[in-house]
């Protein structure tokens, strides 16, 4: 290729990741670098690159300039391509590179994190092909001209918007490859920004602020790993708003990778390697970074909100508050997590009392006039909202789940009886001289005319483990799944209790079986009784499993164990099911822990095992010398 035929193409943004992407397209195209900060040292030295993958002490001196309107004066011929390398400033790069746009010939591409960040792109330059990609590259340049390159390098490629065509983007995408980098082409990149996004929006801002890697924030409190779930199911939520899906076993499997590491001291700094001068300080020049995409993200969540509110059941008061002040917002929640004070604890209670005003009283009374429901239960809901104040949640919980017709996915925490009594549909009868007989939550208000109404919806439901009928109980009331049909249709993703689900063993399948059921997690499982489930899940009197579209079951030990027996995950395998099982002796704090899935690879593992091992081997022989000293 000569150089009348190469590519042209104008780099803004030459830091430590532009600085080596444009030593790649130098060998492929004709190149220009607007620079800065760092203007003099590449004018006079150019940049040194120390590459894991590239190599070390790689002299390079590029064409550099100081703005694009220089680079667009010193030759008229059209930049074929403007890579934009900058950090994602709302309202200012466009501004910037504008004079060395060619209208509907130059196409943008956008080296950038984060999310909307081709809006503005699209509307300065309505005419030119937009190509945005998706970055796993960690480079810093430090000093000034020295580019250091860690051992990762990929770039994910595709269209701006989805429906344009994608010929510039195998273009450059080809330019990438031939200059012996990695790019990857998508027809749909914003499904890869979501992902991304996804472990940049919860680690990032979170490491930078505690100026900490990952693994030292988990490790900083016994609710850390809470907080960090908290936010990835938020960001999962307003991806699923926009149409992009992020299973919940990805946020879990995210989270897990970062547990994994804590035992072998492998925790990872997303905001840099915090090395700090004194006049730069890299860490809050990260969060800055971090704080420019949770800016784009506040505006693109504003449009889904409230889609997937993460809701402690203290302030369910202000949410429905909230709801009746903007009610246009209760037709885009589509998945609501609750927890209580105490995050899947036993200390579920005390809680705060929540308070509605008059007019949030009024609106509620009127949402209830408006319920399918009969007049006789509409007239008993209405006199429970008479006190403005509610010691008990469950009325105010029940009632918003109610006001939320496109909701599918609900995952509860806490105790579930307690703070949920629309489940006591799901509770077997039991004789009149059991202990069960009138418990304290059944003296209460009968609210289960609200699981016929919300239950039909759900696709996603998770029950946990906490089954106590009040705070003080130390026996659990137990669930039954027999229920599951009749209240759940659409069920396709169960979490609940091993101990409710042993009931498959003794119920008709016909009973049980949510019929469009592909994922089951029990939770607080013992190994002993599995096998019996198992029996009754595949039967061998019926060809027909009792879940008919049931592919996967993940079982989360309670205490450490051995693990099902070969011959039940053989017949499990036979019968099309795949069991994941999880032990909580691979997990931190795994006495605080199971009371929701964790996930882990085998790798990662096989990692904490070996961990644990050699921990195990080191104080076996400290013991033995000490004993040896003894002796002596």
């Amino acid at each position: 290729m000569t150089d009348s035929t190469r590519p042209r193409v104008l780099l803004f943004g030459a830091g430590g990741i532009g600085t080596v992407y444009l030593w790649l397209l130098s060998k492929t195209s004709t190149t220009t670098a607007v620079c800065r900060s760092n203007y003099d040292v590449a004018k006079k030295d150019g940049f040194i690159i120390n590459s894991s993958i590239f190599g070390q002490n790689i002299h390079f001196r590029p064409n550099v300039v100081k703005s694009c309107e220089e680079a667009a004066s010193a030759d008229p011929t059209p930049f074929d391509y403007i890579v934009v390398c900058s950090k994602a400033i709302p309202g200012t790069v466009p501004k910037w590179i504008a004079s060395a746009v060619t209208p509907g010939h130059t196409a943008i591409v956008l080296l950038q994190n984060g999310i909307g960040i081709e809006d503005e792109y699209q509307a300065a330059f309505p005419g030119n092909p937009i190509i945005s990609t998706v970055l796993y590259f960690p480079a810093t340049q430090r000093p000034a001209g020295v580019i250091t390159h860690g051992e990762i390098e990929r770039l994910e490629i595709g269209a701006f918007p989805t429906s344009a065509p994608d010929t510039h983007a195998k273009a450059f995408a080809a330019l990438i490859t031939a200059a012996g980098a990695t790019a990857v082409l998508h027809a749909d990149i914003q499904q890869v920004r979501w992902t991304k996004l996804l472990i940049n929006a919860s680690w990032n801002p979170i490491c930078a602020l505690a100026r900490s890697k990952d693994t030292d924030v988990l490790a900083s409190c016994v609710d850390a790993d809470s907080v960090i779930e908290a936010v990835m199911l938020e960001i999962r939520d307003i991806a699923a708003a926009y149409g992009y899906v992020i299973t919940h076993e990805k946020v879990q499997f995210e989270l897990g990778r970062a547990k994994a590491r804590i035992p072998i001291n492998a925790g990872i700094e997303p905001i840099g390697d915090g090395k700090r001068d004194g006049k730069n300080d890299y860490s809050v020049r990260s969060l800055l970074d971090t704080a420019l995409t949770c800016q784009r993200l506040a505006s693109v969540a504003r449009e889904a909100l409230c889609t997937a509110p993460v809701l402690q059941s203290g302030k369910v008061d202000l949410l429905i508050a909230f709801l009746f002040k903007y009610p246009d917002l209760m037709k885009k929640i589509k998945c609501v997590t609750i927890e209580t004070q105490e995050t899947r604890k036993d200390n579920a209670y005390p809680l705060h009392m929540a308070h509605l005003d008059p007019d949030v009283l009024s609106h509620c009374k009127r949402h209830v006039r408006h319920l399918p429901i009969r007049k006789c239960i509409q007239d008993g809901m209405i006199a429970l909202l008479k006190a403005p104040r509610f010691e008990c949640h469950s009325i105010l919980l029940g009632l918003l789940l109610t006001m939320l017709p496109k909701l599918e996915h609900l995952y509860l925490g806490g105790s579930i009886l307690l703070n949920f009594p629309l489940f006591r549909a799901m509770i077997p009868n039991e004789p009149e001289d059991t202990e069960w007989h009138k418990p304290d939550w059944a003296a209460g208000p009968d609210l289960t005319w609200m699981l016929s109404l919300i239950g039909p919806r759900l696709t996603h439901l998770e029950l946990p483990i906490d089954l106590r009928r009040n705070p003080e109980a130390n026996i659990w009331t137990p669930l039954s799944i027999a229920a599951l049909p009749s209240y759940f249709p659409r069920l396709q993703w169960l979490s609940m209790p091993h101990m409710a689900a042993t009931e498959i063993t003794k119920t008709s399948a016909a009973d049980v079986v949510p019929p469009l059921l592909h994922t089951l997690i029990l939770t607080d499982a013992r190994c002993d009784c599995f096998a019996a489930f198992s029996r009754g899940l595949v039967r061998e009197e019926s060809s027909t499993p009792v879940f008919p579209e049931l592919r996967k079951i993940a079982l989360y030990h309670r205490y450490p164990s051995p693990g099902a027996d070969a011959d039940v995950v053989d017949k499990l395998a036979q019968a099309g099911i795949d069991l994941r099982e999880y032990d909580p002796n691979c997990c931190l704090r795994s006495g605080d822990e199971f009371y929701h899935p964790w996930k882990y690879t085998p790798d990662e593992i096989g990692a904490l095992e070996e961990s644990r091992h050699r921990a195990y081997e080191t104080e076996w022989q400290k013991a033995a010398l000490q004993c040896d000293s003894d002796e002596e």
